[in-house]
């Protein structure tokens, strides 16, 4: 959704809001968790606002939503490994996917609740291994699996939006 007021709406018109949390990521306003279980963190600057979907109460509903919040993580750490971290370590086992950070942080989600794209990339040894090294990029983790940025992406994996 471009109109990120018509987003708003659609996320909170009709529900309670449960939980406000601190956002726990720069530019972020706070953490809103609804009573749906749905979560997601309300970002403003001077020229505008965005949302970004987050772990609510039943986890991640999107891989892309894992990955912003490791970006997140990532962005306080990426000073003490002079902007070039080590790449994410992926496990993907019984329909769960581990995400875990350089300093042993994990992220865990759902495969089944993922897009049928992030389930290809994810069942990929060579999507596997692509999205760990690029984790750390957040929500631009993307952009590693364009054909024109990545040649060693295979066309399989390529962003189905080219």
């Amino acid at each position: 959704m471009k109109d990120p007021l018509a987003q708003l709406r659609s996320l909170m018109v009709g529900k309670k809001v449960m939980v406000v949390d601190p956002p726990g990521a720069g530019e972020a306003i706070c953490k809103f968790v609804l009573d749906d279980g749905k979560a997601f963190r309300l970002h403003a600057t001077e020229l505008g606002f965005w949302i970004e979907e987050t772990a609510g109460v039943n986890g991640y509903g999107s891989l892309n939503a894992l990955i912003t919040d490791y970006g997140h993580h990532m962005y306080n750490l990426l000073p003490q490994y002079d902007f070039d971290p080590p790449s994410a370590t992926i496990t993907v086992e019984a329909g769960l996917v581990e995400v875990k950070a350089p300093d042993g942080k994990s992220f865990i989600g759902d495969c089944a609740k993922f897009s049928d794209y992030e389930q290809l990339i994810l069942g990929s040894p060579k999507g596997r291994e692509i999205l760990a090294k690029h984790m750390a990029l957040g929500d631009y983790w993307m952009s590693a699996f364009r054909s024109t940025d990545n040649p060693d992406c295979p066309p399989e994996l390529h962003w189905k939006n080219e």
